[in-house]
């Protein structure tokens, strides 16, 4: 494995149906990140926090059935703007404490060996979509390390002719989801089980997604 950590990465967010109609009006409502020790498998490190919706702050029922969670409880929570700046105080401690040395778009084919950490999604959305769509409307700004990542996904689709779903994957991989509703914190868990799984079966992931933007 090129890199011994990875953060993997799940936001749950709002939404009004199944098809996506409103993808630019999504806003973060829960933030997840973990941190993956690829040698061992071990999650030695935890960020999640609730996110209250600001531009439209009225979960609709689809949201809150899909999520399971509810307006009151989402009404107690702080705004995206609070919650990303704790984001980056942890990812600093780690950077720090773990001597993280991140991929990023500038250094993906010049670091001469000396990356030891990226993020790790499944699918583009979490960090090229959403996180990316709430810095602008927060304006807010992105570290480097930010906008390069691993696409599970990416790593399914070349294995398989048919493409996996994220349940399809867990599913195949025997990783039991403990919930019924969709959980950012269970998905970024379960995200880690099934990298550890892929690696065990020798499978070497490579940042395959970075962005300039």
């Amino acid at each position: 494995m090129p890199y011994q950590y990875l953060i993997c990465v799940n936001f749950q967010t709002t939404n009004w149906d199944a098809y996506g109609s409103r993808k630019n009006d999504v806003e973060i409502i829960e933030f997840s990140a973990l941190l993956l020790n690829t040698e061992n498998g071990l999650i030695e490190s935890l960020f999640h926090h609730y996110v209250r919706p600001v531009h439209f702050p009225t979960l609709s029922e689809y949201c809150i059935s899909t999520t399971g969670i509810t307006q009151s409880f989402i009404d107690q929570e702080k705004p995206f703007d609070d919650i990303y700046n704790k984001f980056l105080c942890w990812l600093r401690q780690m950077i720090v404490k773990r001597s993280l040395v991140f991929a990023t778009p500038q250094n993906l084919h010049s670091s001469n060996g000396v990356l030891n950490a990226t993020f790790c999604t499944w699918s583009d959305w979490d960090l090229g979509h959403y996180l990316y769509r709430e810095c602008i409307r927060n304006e807010k700004s992105r570290f480097e390390c930010m906008k390069a990542w691993i696409d599970i996904r990416r790593a399914f689709d070349q294995l398989f002719p048919n493409r996996f779903t994220f349940t399809n994957a867990l599913d195949w991989a025997n990783i039991h989801r403990n919930y019924n509703n969709h959980s950012g914190l269970e998905d970024a868990n379960n995200l880690a089980k099934l990298v550890m799984h892929l690696i065990g079966l020798g499978l070497r992931f490579e940042v395959v997604t970075s962005c300039s933007y």
